[in-house]
C-alpha cells in the first residue's frame, strides 16, 4: 500500500469476512432492504461513507480500552505508519502489550486483551489502524500476497482520513531517562587540525599505499604519531584496524586535497583554498563530503560485531553502493526528527529507525534477477529466507553470522546506525557520546551546538578565529603558535620553518636550513620578518633580525649562472698548465674552483681548437642526459667510473640512486635505493638508467637486488589449495547445485587483479627462498 490509497482501495484490499467483522463490531449493517447479505463492493461503499468521519473517530476513540489507546498513541508518534514486528518489540519492552504466547490465539472480541495481535485486531475493528499490506505466503520458489485479514500484516497503517481527527500525543510517551557518567565529547577543531597534520605530512613524505590500497604500516605508525592527539600502534594493526586515521585519508581523498598517483603514489593537493576558509565552513565542507560521497562504507571500514560479509560476486565495497549512502542519510534525518536538547538514548534512534524505516538499508522483497532459479529452492539454510542473503539484497553480500531477520536487524542495521553516530558524526565534531557508569560503548549520544547547526536544529556557531590565538617568536628562534590559529596560517610556517610537535601550543623552530627551503620558494628574510611580526603581532627580537638578515646575506652570495659551459680538469695542476697556454690563458681565466672553468657557450668551438694545438683531446658533453658506456657495474653493486674525469651530469645522475665513496667510485646500497624511491624513481627506471650508463648488460644478481631492496614485486602469499578436475562442464554445473555436494564446491576462475599461479608442491619451497631474495614478505594466507 501507498500513503496515496484511497479509503476505498484501502477497505478492497481486505477479505469479504474481515469487512464483515468491521461493519457489525460498528453496527453498520451488512444487509440490504431485503434481509440479503450485501456483496462486497456494497459493502466497502457502506463502510467508506461511515467509517471514515469525524464523529465516528470521536465514539471510537470513547471506547478504547487503556491498552489500545497507548498503543494508538505510539503509533502517532511514529508518523502513523510502522513495521509490525518493530513495533510489537517496541510495545512489549516499554511494557505496554504482552507478549504473545506460542499457544495463545488472537482474540479480537476480548476487550482486555492486552497480547499484541488481539489489541491491534481490535483497533483495525474500531476502524483506526489497518494493515498497509497483507501477508505474504513464500515458499521460496513462489511468493503471494494474501487479501488483509485482522491479523496484521507486515506493516500497519493509520489512514490520513482518519489521522486528521486524532488528537496529538503526549510526546513523551516512551521517554526513557538515561543516566550519564562519563563522556566523550566530540571536537571538530581536533578533526580539523588531524586533516591539516596528515596533508602536511604526505607533502612532506613520500607515501605509497600497498595493492590492498592500505598505507604501508612503518608510515602508516608515523602518521598515527603525528596527530594532534597521537595514537599508537599495536603489534600488528593495519590501517583497517584505525577506522579513525582511515576516515582522515578517505575524507582528504573525498575533498579533493589528497589523490593517488598511479594507484600506488598518495600526492597532496593544493589545499589553500581550504586551509583558508571560514572553520565552519570547513566543517560543513566535511559534513557534506561524508554525507553524500562515496569513499566511506560503515558496513565495511567500522566492525560489525559478530559478522562477516562476504561481498562474492556482488557490488564491490569501494565506491560504497548507493543503498549504503542512501541509509546514512536515513540515519541522519532520524537524528534531525530526534531534535532533543540533551542526551538521547542511542537504543530510542534505533527503534525509531526500527519502527519507522525498518527497510531503511535492505529491502525485505528484494529478489535476485541475474539467475534462473531461487538459491532457496536448492538450500534450506537459516539464511535463505532472509535479506542477508546475498541473493536477497541488492549489495549481492551475504552476512554471515544471521540465523534469522529479527536477529539480522540486530546484528547489522541496529550497529550500521550506531556506526554512524559513534563513527564519522563524533569525529567530525557533530555528536557527544555517553557512557553508563562501567559501560564500554555508548548509551547515548548529544548534538554538540556545530551539529544542531549543520542538522538546521539551531544557530550559527562562531568558532573561535585566528585573533583569539597567539604567534610567540622567542629569541632561541622556537615560534609557539598557540591555538585557536588557522591551519593556513601552520602551512605558512612550514615554508621557513620546522615543526617540532603539535599539540595545543605547536611549537616550530627556525634553523638555518629551514629558512633556506623557504628562501628557494620565494620567501625572502625581509618577507619572513614582515609576516611573522604581523602575525604575531610586535617586533621580533633583535637576534632573530640579526641572523635572518645575515641567512639572507649569504643566501644572496650564491650567484647563479644559466648557460654557460664548464671546464673541468682532474686536478688543478692540468688547469693551471693549460691556462698558461698562449691560446688558452685568455679562456681560461674565469675559474671558481681549482679543477673548474668557466667559458662563454660561444668560445666553446674555439676552446676546443685551442685545446687541439695544446696537445690535449678534451672529452665533451654538449647535453645533459647523453652519458652512456660510463661505467662498470658488479653484483654486489660496485660502481667503477670508466673515465679520469668524469661527466658532472653523471654525478648528478648517479646521486639519485647511488652513494658516493671517491671520485670514480659509487655504491648501490638498500638505502640509497629507499632514497631514490622517495624521489618518485622505481626499480624499473634505476635499472633502465643504470643500463644506459653501464658498459655492456648488467650482471644478474645486481637486477635481483635492486628489485628486492625496492620491494618492486610488494608481497605475496602462498597456500595449499586443492582442485577438482570433472569430466566437463555440464558435470561441473549440476554438481554446483546439488543441494549436498554444492556447499562443499566453488569455481576456480580467479580474477585477473589477484594474479594468480599455479606451484607444484616439490618446488614450494625453493620458490619461497627465491622471492624472498627478491625482497617479498610470504604471507600463508591468499589477498582477497
Amino acid at each position: 500500500m501507498t500513503m496515496s490509497e484511497t479509503p476505498r482501495q484501502l477497505l478492497e484490499a481486505y477479505n469479504y469476512h474481515t469487512l464483515l467483522d468491521i461493519a457489525r463490531f460498528n453496527r453498520i449493517p451488512t444487509e440490504n432492504k431485503k434481509g440479503k447479505r450485501l456483496y462486497k463492493r456494497e459493502l466497502v461503499r457502506e463502510l467508506e461513507q461511515r467509517l471514515f468521519t469525524k464523529k465516528r473517530v470521536q465514539e471510537a476513540l470513547e471506547r478504547l480500552s487503556p491498552v489500545e489507546r497507548k498503543v494508538l498513541d505510539v503509533l502517532l508518534l511514529r508518523g502513523g505508519r510502522a513495521n509490525t514486528s518493530a513495533f510489537r518489540r517496541l510495545l512489549v519492552s516499554h511494557g505496554i502489550v504482552s507478549p504473545t504466547g506460542s499457544k495463545k490465539k488472537m482474540n479480537p472480541q476480548d476487550p482486555n486483551a492486552t497480547d499484541f495481535e488481539s489489541v491491534v485486531a481490535r483497533l483495525t475493528l474500531h476502524g483506526l489502524v489497518f494493515s498497509a499490506e497483507g501477508l505474504v505466503s513464500d515458499l521460496g520458489y513462489t511468493r503471494t500476497v494474501l487479501k488483509r485479514s485482522l491479523k496484521p500484516g507486515p506493516s500497519l497503517y493509520i489512514p490520513p482520513t482518519i489521522r486528521r481527527y486524532l488528537p496529538s500525543p503526549d510526546p513523551d510517551l516512551l521517554q526513557r531517562p538515561v543516566r550519564v557518567d562519563r563522556v566523550q565529547s566530540a571536537s571538530a577543531r581536533t578533526l580539523q587540525r588531524d586533516l591539516y597534520l596528515y596533508w602536511s605530512y604526505v607533502r612532506d613524505h613520500q607515501v605509497r599505499v600497498t595493492v590492498k590500497q592500505e598505507v604501508y604500516k612503518r608510515t602508516l605508525r608515523d602518521l598515527a604519531g603525528n596527530l594532534l592527539t597521537p595514537i599508537t600502534l599495536q603489534s600488528g594493526q593495519s590501517e583497517r584496524d584505525l577506522p579513525y586515521l582511515l576516515f582522515l585519508r578517505r575524507l582528504l581523498m573525498g575533498l579533493g586535497l589528497l589523490s593517488l598517483t598511479g594507484q600506488r603514489d598518495l600526492t597532496a593537493n593544493d589545499a589553500s583554498h581550504f586551509l583558508a576558509a571560514d572553520p565552519a565552513q570547513r566543517v560543513r565542507r566535511s559534513f557534506e563530503a561524508w554525507l553524500d560521497g562515496d569513499f566511506w562504507n560503515e558496513l565495511y571500514d567500522q566492525p560489525l560485531p559478530h559478522i562477516s560479509i562476504t561481498t562474492g560476486g556482488g557490488i564491490p565495497p569501494y565506491p560504497t553502493p548507493k543503498p549504503i549512502v542512501q541509509a546514512r542519510r536515513q540515519v541522519v534525518r532520524f537524528l534531525q526528527k530526534l531534535s532533543a536538547q540533551g542526551w538521547v538514548p542511542l537504543n530510542n534512534l534505533v527503534e525509531t529507525i526500527r519502527v519507522e524505516e525498518y527497510e531503511f538499508l535492505l529491502p525485505r522483497d528484494y529478489r535476485a534477477r541475474s539467475t534462473g532459479y531461487y538459491y532457496s529452492y536448492y538450500y534450506y539454510g537459516p539464511l535463505y529466507k532472509t535479506p542477508y542473503a546475498a541473493h536477497r539484497n541488492p549489495l549481492g553480500w551475504t552476512f554471515q553470522g544471521v540465523t534469522s531477520e529479527e536477529e539480522g536487524w540486530d546484528l547489522v542495521e541496529a550497529p550500521f546506525i550506531t556506526n554512524v553516530i559513534t563513527g564519522p558524526l563524533h569525529w567530525l565534531g557533530l555528536v557527544d557520546l555517553g557512557y553508563g557508569d562501567a559501560e564500554q560503548t555508548p548509551i547515548a549520544y548529544r548534538l554538540t551546538p556545530l551539529g544542531a547547526w549543520l542538522l538546521g536544529l539551531g544557530p550559527p556557531v562562531e568558532i573561535p578565529t585566528e585573533k583569539q590565538g597567539r604567534i610567540i617568536v622567542q629569541p632561541n628562534f622556537q615560534i609557539l603558535a598557540m591555538d585557536p590559529v588557522s591551519d593556513q596560517t601552520l602551512a605558512t610556517l612550514d615554508i621557513f620553518a620546522d615543526r617540532i610537535s603539535a599539540e595545543r601550543a605547536i611549537e616550530y623552530r627556525m634553523s638555518r636550513e629551514s629558512v633556506y627551503r623557504g628562501q628557494q620558494r620565494g620567501w625572502s628574510a625581509q618577507r619572513i620578518i614582515a609576516y611573522l611580526e604581523e602575525i604575531s603581532g610586535g617586533k621580533l627580537p633583535q637576534n632573530v633580525v640579526v641572523s635572518l638578515q645575515e641567512w639572507q646575506a649569504l643566501h644572496e652570495r650564491i650567484t647563479i649562472y644559466r648557460r654557460v659551459a664548464l671546464v673541468h680538469a682532474h686536478d688543478p695542476e692540468v688547469l693551471d698548465q693549460l691556462s698558461r697556454h698562449p691560446n688558452l690563458t685568455e679562456l681560461l681565466r674565469h675559474r671558481p674552483a681549482p679543477t673548474a672553468a668557466l667559458v662563454n657557450p660561444q668560445q666553446v668551438d674555439a676552446l676546443i681548437e685551442a685545446f687541439g694545438t695544446a696537445g690535449v683531446l678534451p672529452a665533451v658533453t654538449r647535453q645533459a642526459g647523453r652519458e652512456e658506456n660510463c661505467l662498470v657495474a658488479d653484483e654486489e653493486g660496485n660502481l667503477r667510473l670508466v673515465h679520469r674525469t668524469p661527466s658532472i651530469y653523471l654525478a648528478r645522475r648517479l646521486d639519485r640512486f647511488a652513494e658516493r665513496v671517491d671520485d670514480h667510485h659509487y655504491r648501490i646500497t638498500p638505502a640509497s635505493v629507499q632514497k631514490a624511491l622517495e624521489q618518485g624513481l622505481d626499480a624499473p627506471s634505476i635499472l633502465q638508467e643504470l643500463s644506459t650508463l653501464h658498459q655492456g648488460p648488467l650482471p644478474f644478481r645486481l637486477t635481483v637486488r635492486i628489485k628486492a631492496w625496492a620491494h618492486h614485486y610488494g608481497d605475496a602469499a602462498l597456500q595449499s589449495l586443492t582442485l577438482l578436475q570433472l569430466r566437463d562442464e555440464a558435470a561441473l554445473q549440476e554438481l554446483l547445485q546439488d543441494p549436498e555436494v554444492g556447499p562443499f564446491l566453488r569455481r576456480f576462475n580467479p580474477p585477473p587483479e589477484q594474479a594468480l599461479a599455479l606451484v607444484t608442491q616439490d618446488d614450494l619451497e625453493a620458490l619461497r627462498r627465491l622471492l624472498t631474495e627478491r625482497g617479498m614478505t610470504i604471507g600463508d594466507t591468499i589477498l582477497s
